[in-house]
């Protein structure tokens, strides 16, 4: 029923309501000129326009109920009418209490609330026994808990028999006659609201709403892992699910309440159950996400504008008188001149976190948000297929890639119609290992030197140690192009160490070996592998960080872009996944539950790009494993049977592919 000017239909009173999508037409008996506001005919019959500018709103109310309130027969008509739109009932007989007002607003909605409105009914009402979870991530102060709870009472006063629940992470935040921050104080607030003719009889304990007149009910509970346990609802409510601790659990009891969960909430980081349930939906169900931003509310998007950063202004509200002298902000994000006034005295942080639904803003981002999204429209791809390989073993050879829907391998690029990368150009491999118990992933990227382009994806949390330095040797051989074998650098730390063994073992030599990265002369020591240190990885992090600007990295993983939200600067100045720093309220279930693998990988794998090992750096590289650790393991340790058996292994071995 919403008009283009922002306005809605509502229709003059009579007998005979026909419902045409979504304006109710109804042939005109009483007055047009009885009621203020504007009338025309529609279909025959008599309308009025609810005009949303909040004077006239009132007028209108006013003038409506000065009409209902002798006449009976209006009443019921009334009555219908909002049962069969609920935007009619929102603008005209709802209100809010907003405490910087002081006194009660009628609710008039937005645009953006209408959407929202039709979005959330139509989810809750649908009819069908399927799931239809509803996670709503929004800006602050976009009216969104005042919203929800009209929807409810809507239901509560217009459906017979609808049980709904509501909760949120405390008692008092649910319950709690002296608080209007508390649901049911909202709940009353609206209910008290309505005209004597259209409050139903109703039943109130703590906690709970009861409408005599046709069965219908809300039900609180503060949100726990027993959260409404044997009950069966229509619907269920979470208010501010970010705060809830232990939100995992709580989602698994009440996905056995109800096919319908709202969770409502600005981001509060990424190591929270509702930025999981999110980044869940928006893989699987994007369609089910309800997302709302300050950009859509009528008086923070005045002056809305955005940037390239340091080159030049787009102004989005042309409409807008910018003074000559308007200190712009180019830092590519959406900005408007009440963003900016904000963002004087809030910490970015603060602005990310309540302002630009951005999750892990709220930690030190070191890839901040908008710059990520930049690279995903401009870099990230659709993979063009996807394989396994196949590999023989003793002597290790690669054979093929196998096509598979499913495969572990994802491809930026065609192959050689022999079935092996192509030969006029040099490719590198970033490595991140990790030991296959579905902890974190082990991820291998693949470089192309030539376009600057991540080619190939690999990534696995199943697979072990001894099985991923066979998988990365073949890959390495296959994408050999002009070197015969790929430059290979890996994390040495942890399994890496382990890693690093097997691959040497495989018979795999066009490997990094450790520089120190300070020293002007980069001289090498005779490890191979990264030995990712705090300096080390920050030094990393910032090569990588500047190929990404400058267009010299292309990273075409949308999986791997999306990684790089999650990496924090934590307070001692350490760069980490967020999950490493605390892992209280996610659920880490297999490989979803990652610790930025495949960020590591592809920032290994630009920093491989830039080397290219000449064949005599290869021997010597061999000849430095021979005479280096390995062979000076003290006797009768891991390391020295290990260094054993590898050189009886070179001596029986024909590694004549190299």
């Amino acid at each position: 029923m919403t008009m283009e000017n922002g306005s809605i239909y509502a229709p003059n009173v009579a007998t005979d309501i026909e419902v045409l999508d979504t304006e109710v037409i109804i042939p005109a008996t009483f007055s047009q000129e009885s009621i203020d506001g504007e009338v025309g005919v529609q279909d025959g019959g008599w309308y009025h326009r609810v005009p949303k500018e909040p004077v006239a709103n009132l007028l209108f109310r006013r003038s409506l109920l000065r009409q209902a309130e002798l006449d009976p027969y209006l009443q019921d008509q009334l009555w219908l009418m909002c049962q069969r739109d609920f935007l009619f009932f929102f603008n005209v007989f709802c209100y809010i209490f907003e405490p910087r007002s002081k006194r009660p607003l009628p609710f008039i909605t937005w645009p953006v609330q209408d959407k929202a409105i039709q979005h959330l009914v139509g989810q809750i009402m649908d009819p069908e026994w399927i799931r239809r979870d509803t996670p709503i991530e929004k800006s602050r102060d976009m009216g969104l808990t005042w919203l929800c709870i009209a929807i409810f009472v809507w239901i509560f006063v217009f459906h017979d028999n609808c049980l709904g629940g509501i909760g949120s992470r405390t008692q008092e935040l649910v319950e709690d006659k002296n608080n209007h921050k508390a649901l049911f104080w909202k709940i009353d607030y609206i209910l008290d609201r309505l005209p004597p003719w259209m409050r139903p009889k109703i039943y109130k304990a703590e906690m709970k709403r009861m409408n005599l007149d046709n069965g219908s009910s809300i039900n609180g509970d503060s949100t726990n892992p027993d959260m409404f346990r044997s009950d069966r609802l229509l619907y269920v409510y979470l208010d501010e699910f970010a705060a809830v601790r232990d939100g995992s659990s709580i989602l698994k009891a009440v996905r056995d309440v109800t096919f319908c969960v709202i969770m409502c909430s600005t981001h509060q980081g990424v190591r929270t159950a509702f930025y999981e349930t999110i980044k869940q939906a928006r893989a699987e169900k994007p369609e089910s996400i309800l997302r709302v931003h300050w950009r859509d509310h009528p008086f923070k998007s005045r002056g809305l504008y955005t940037s390239k950063p340091g080159e030049s202004i787009t102004i989005l509200d042309e409409n807008y008188p910018f003074p000559k002298d308007y200190p712009f902000i180019m830092d590519g994000r959406l900005r408007s001149v009440a963003y900016d006034n904000e963002a004087r005295t809030r910490h970015p942080r603060e602005m990310a976190q309540e302002w630009d639904i951005d999750p892990a803003g709220a930690d030190w981002q070191y890839f901040d948000g908008p710059f990520v999204e930049m690279l995903k429209v401009s870099m990230a791809r659709p993979p063009i297929w996807r394989g396994e390989i196949e590999y023989r073993i003793e002597p290790l050879q690669f054979q093929r890639f196998v096509p598979t829907e499913n495969g572990r391998f994802l491809f930026w690029c065609e192959l050689a119609p022999d079935g092996w990368a192509l030969r006029d150009r040099q490719y590198a491999i970033g490595a991140d290992c990790a030991r296959g118990v579905r902890s974190s992933n082990s991820v291998l990227d693949v470089g192309d030197r030539k376009s600057r382009e991540l080619v190939c994806e690999f990534a696995d949390a199943r697979v072990k140690m001894d099985e991923l330095a066979e998988i990365a040797a073949a890959l390495g051989q296959c994408f050999g192009g002009m070197d015969e074998e790929a430059f290979l650098m890996f994390e040495a730390n942890g399994p890496g160490s382990e890693f690093k063994d097997f691959l040497w073992r495989a018979g795999y030599r066009n490997v990094y070996m450790r520089v120190s990265e300070k020293r002007i002369d980069k001289k090498k020591t005779k490890e191979p592998g990264w030995w990712c240190n705090n300096e080390g990885k920050k030094l990393f992090y910032a090569h990588y960080y500047t190929a990404l600007r400058e267009g010299t990295f292309i990273n075409r993983s949308m999986d791997n872009l999306d990684e790089h939200h999650s990496i924090v600067w934590t307070t001692s100045d350490v760069i980490k996944h967020v999950n490493e720093i605390e892992d209280d309220d996610v659920d880490p279930a297999g490989a979803g539950y990652n610790h930025g693998d495949r960020v590591t990988a592809a920032v290994l794998c630009n920093k491989a790009m830039g080397f290219a090992p000449s064949l005599e750096e290869l021997e010597e590289n061999e000849t430095e494993y021979r005479e280096g650790a390995g062979s000076k393991a003290p006797e009768g340790t891991f390391a020295a049977r290990f260094f054993d058996e590898f050189m009886e292994s070179e001596e029986r071995s024909d590694y004549s592919w190299r």
